[in-house]
């Protein structure tokens, strides 16, 4: 005799079941659902319910029933499966892999107070992709059932069923900004889940039980570094068990120990070449720690993520990494096609955007992620790196502020807690990164004294990092302590002969101080650890612009172009060897077009306010610097001024200007400091302040030898006016 659908509902109802949650001291937080699947002798339900909780109880109706520990929990698909053994009071229900759209189903659960409710509907959807900051951890999934049964909380948990009464889903989160828009894990990823189950119950070692045990209640429990040592135990006792290994990785890799994490899937794959699950978690641990060939060949060799959208989100960065821009934009745009909702890939297109000089699409996405999804740590590093591309320090220092905060309270649990080495730290290259730029803008901001304690505090914590020894030799250059700054940048090479940056700022202090040639040598030894390097190649550019050679400078600037097909960069080197070249028109073409694109660049309006002025537009000239002097008053931007008050023939302001700025400044760069002479110099000698005017230009004319034919024809002029 078939039942019917009353009869059906009614059978399915005896196998859901409703959990209590309870906090510390007992105190009951919340409720939700779970379903009794009796041929397999397991409970379902959904890990978020329960996840920092302390302990919970489980009920059919009013009477509690009991289980026998926990089998296997994955956070990944937000599922727990709990071993049950007496399932004598519960109905045999089945369960069916299949199904289509618009397929009637119907839900049981316990919403708010309402004890195993059913709600009816269709599914709307397979294979949906959902991200949720709702749930108490990050959640993420590409295989979602979406259906359009309502579901209020407390559901989470609970069966979905089709109309025989066979279990297809577990239903486990809505979408607060929809309407019945509600979603379930498929029974088949829980089947799967199932497969993957230590084989806790066949084990006889007491104590195994117990660690393994002891590691489950530390995951629900959220306390992740006290489920790692208990997971090391397991492993100690069991270390052929694959389950213990897969955590082990996942967990490392979660707390940025990236290498011990590789170093397990080496040892795994070296017994089996082509495990899909080892190989996935070892290009993900790769991706975060910035190895990114490597994970590009773990990549290659695989056919099995060709489809798969985080696999194409990190490749997209593997190549943003590599700055092969072209290739990242073409994997973000496949893992669009296979998800256009997901978050990550558009953090990863906002990237782009901001490496490619794209401002506003990339603040734009950033933004907007950083707003939907407020537990996405990343999209505060992304914004602070936009702003601190688009030379908005102190936007961009609020924004790293709050990544590193986050970050450092994770990791600190894991030098507390996991008995974790100070050089460890190392293995946190994105969290470096952050500090970084952060203290790279405080210094662009002129606090120098705020970046300074910040490094010392730092370098006594972590003494064998590179960059910060770096970041303090550029301090001391600024701050005019300059022989101090070679010492440090040196000191920092000899320690780490390898490092880019070291090789950079080495260039940079020699730039500044005038010496091309030692520059261009530096930066060269810089090309060759990084081929690609735009930061590099733009400072060969320069070198080459001030030591005369035009010919290498095109050759350079067609290399950055094959590198980044995006003039900004290009532009600006042409302006600046037009301006060389005393080619003014070509010179102001160039800031014209630099203008265009990007008209509230620090840089650029200080170069269009050069441009102008030397064409002899130095009303709109003033209009440009004072708009860049709204943005950041500096030495080189006041000096702009001077000389276009001198050009306007008010030779006095010109002079208080320069004045204001030796006093307010300390400059390094020969260059702009010959330029203050000069606009000084030559103001003082219009209102026949010879002496003053004489002593500048004299100044003016050992700090730039390329202007020494225009000075010594001002001083001859200078001399003869005197004596007259």
């Amino acid at each position: 005799m078939s039942l019917t659908n009353k009869d059906i509902i009614a059978k399915c109802k005896e196998s859901v079941l409703r959990i209590n949650v309870y906090g510390k001291n007992g105190v009951y937080m919340h409720h939700g659902s779970a379903v009794v699947l009796k041929k397999k002798g397991i409970i379902i339900t959904n890990f978020h319910i329960i996840f920092q909780s302390s302990k919970f109880k489980l009920y059919q109706g009013n009477k509690e029933i009991e289980h026998d520990g926990i089998i296997i929990i994955d956070p990944n698909i937000d599922i727990l499966l709990l071993k049950i053994d007496d399932t004598k009071s519960f109905p045999d229900i089945p369960f069916n892999t299949e199904y289509e759209v618009s397929d009637d189903i119907f839900a049981i659960g316990n919403p708010e107070r309402y004890t195993n409710s059913v709600t009816k509907g269709n599914i709307n959807g397979r294979n949906r992709f959902v991200e949720s900051s709702e749930l108490s951890f990050d959640f993420r999934r590409n295989n979602l059932i979406q259906i359009d049964a309502s579901l209020s909380q407390g559901n989470s948990g609970g069966g979905l069923f089709n109309l025989k009464g066979e279990l297809i889903g577990i239903t486990t989160l809505t979408d607060p900004k929809g309407q019945n828009l509600n979603f379930a894990v498929p029974i088949d990823e829980v089947l799967k889940l199932l497969k993957r189950a230590p084989k806790t119950y066949s084990y006889k070692n007491k104590e195994l039980k117990k660690e393994i045990s002891l590691f489950h209640l530390n995951i629900i429990n959220g306390d992740y570094i006290q489920s790692l040592i208990h997971l090391d135990k397991c492993i100690h006792l069991k270390n052929k068990d694959e389950y213990f290994l897969m955590n082990k990785i996942s967990l490392l890799t979660n707390f940025g120990q990236y290498d011990e994490a590789i170093l397990i899937c080496d040892k795994q794959l070296s017994k089996e070449p082509n495990n899909k699950d080892v190989n996935f978690l070892k290009f993900g641990a790769l991706v975060k720690s910035m190895q990114f060939k490597e994970a590009l060949k773990i990549y290659n060799k695989s056919t099995e993520f060709k489809n798969n959208y985080s696999v194409l989100v990190n490749i997209g960065a593997v190549y943003l990494g590599m700055l092969e821009f072209e290739k990242a934009l073409i994997f973000f745009n496949k893992a669009i096609i296979v998800e256009p909702n997901g978050s990550w890939v558009y953090l990863g297109l906002s990237e782009y955007f901001a490496s490619t000089n794209q401002y506003f699409k990339a603040g734009r996405l950033a933004y907007k992620i950083y707003k939907k999804y407020p537990s996405l740590n990343r999209a505060s590093y992304v914004l602070g790196l936009i702003y601190y591309l688009r030379k908005k320090f102190a936007k961009s220092v609020i924004f790293f502020d709050e990544f590193i905060k986050r970050e450092e309270d994770k990791i600190k649990t894991v030098f507390k807690t996991y008995k974790r080495k100070r050089d460890d730290y190392m293995q946190y290259p994105l969290l470096n990164r952050a500090k970084t730029f952060k203290l790279s803008a405080l210094i662009f901001l002129d606090k120098q004294n705020e970046a300074n304690d910040e490094l010392n505090s730092l370098i006594d914590q972590f003494p064998n990092e590179t960059l910060f020894y770096v970041l303090k030799a550029q301090i001391k250059f600024k701050m005019g302590d300059i022989n101090e700054a070679f010492k440090d940048i040196n000191k920092a090479i000899s320690t780490n002969p390898n490092n880019i940056e070291c090789y950079g700022m080495l260039g940079y202090f020699y730039s500044e101080s005038g010496n091309y040639v030692e520059a261009l040598k530096v930066y060269r030894k810089a090309l060759r650890l990084n081929p690609k390097s735009l930061d590099i190649l733009e400072n060969i550019a320069y070198a080459l612009i001030n030591l005369r050679k035009f010919t290498e400078v095109v050759k350079i600037n067609n290399r950055i172009l094959k590198i980044k097909n995006n003039t900004v960069e290009s532009d600006q080197i042409l302006a600046n060897l037009m301006k060389v070249k005393k080619n003014y028109i070509k010179y102001l073409y160039y800031t014209n077009k630099l203008i265009q694109t990007h008209p509230n660049d620090y840089s650029n309006l200080i170069l269009h306010a050069d441009a102008l002025n030397r064409n002899g537009i130095s009303k709109e000239a003033l209009i440009f610097i004072d708009k860049t002097l709204n943005i950041k008053e500096t030495f080189y931007a006041l000096v702009v001024k001077a000389m276009i008050f001198y050009e306007l023939k008010k030779y006095r302001d010109a002079i208080i200007l320069c004045d204001n700025a030796k006093e307010k400044y300390k400059e390094n760069n020969k260059i702009i400091k010959c330029y203050f002479y000069l606009t000084r110099g030559k103001s003082h000698l219009k209102i026949k302040n010879f002496n003053k005017g004489i002593s500048d230009l004299e100044n003016a004319k050992v700090l730039n030898q390329n202007l020494e034919e225009e000075i010594n024809s001002l001083l001859k002029k200078a001399y003869k006016s005197k004596n007259i």
